[in-house]
Formats: structure tokens, sequence, C-alpha cells
């Protein structure tokens, strides 16, 4: 219901097409939970439903060339989720070093991660 009211409100269902949508998932969601993002935009009015991984679209909002050679680490703090990512070429591309900064900062910095 949400997500249909936002869609009305950007003006996404008019006569001559439906809109493409963007969504941003956790790098830790199942195939099944992708599946079930991809449903709900399609059954809210989206022709076509991309989906993202939080870490790489906050790499892109922050202006980083993601598709550079050299490794970049994002670290992504949201609300319900961290995400740790190393991206390089356009894409995660390490995620046991990803895992292993988890531990480091935790160990550290005495963080607490939920999955």
């Amino acid at each position: 219901m949400m997500l249909k009211a936002f869609i009305q409100r950007v003006g996404g269902r008019s006569w001559y097409g439906r809109p493409r949508i963007l969504i941003c998932a956790p790098t830790n969601i199942t195939s099944v939970e992708q599946k079930a993002i991809r449903e709900a935009a399609e059954r809210s009015g989206a022709k076509e439903v991309f989906l993202e991984e939080e870490p790489k679209a906050a790499a892109i909002g922050a202006g980083m060339d993601i598709f550079q050679p050299s490794g970049n680490m994002v670290v992504d703090i949201g609300g319900g989720t961290t995400d740790v990512a190393v991206l390089s070429m356009g894409g995660c591309r390490d995620r046991l070093v990803a895992q292993g900064c988890r531990r480091q900062i935790r160990c550290r910095h005495h963080a607490v991660y939920q999955k």
C-alpha cells in the first residue's frame, strides 16, 4: 500500500506507461526475500524492478568511483542493519575481507552487530 501511494504521488501510473523502480536491499538477504521484494514492487505498479546492494548505492551516493581498479571499503550503518563491503570494478568483490573488517571493528570499538 505504501509503495503504491509513493508511485502514485510521483505520477507513476499514467496512460503512457508504468515506472521502472530501483530498490536498495541489504547484502545478506536470501533469494526468497529478493523475490518477495520484486513481487511487491511489481504488484504496486512497477514495470521493471532493479535490486541493488545498499553499500553499492551508498558509495555511488557519496560520489565514489566504484569502477576504478582499486578497492574501496564502504561501511553502511543503517537503522536496522550494518553492511560492510569492499567495492572494486563496479561490484562487491571480497565478502571475506568485509567479514574480517566487521570482526575488527567489533573488537576494537566494542560495536555490536545484529543480523
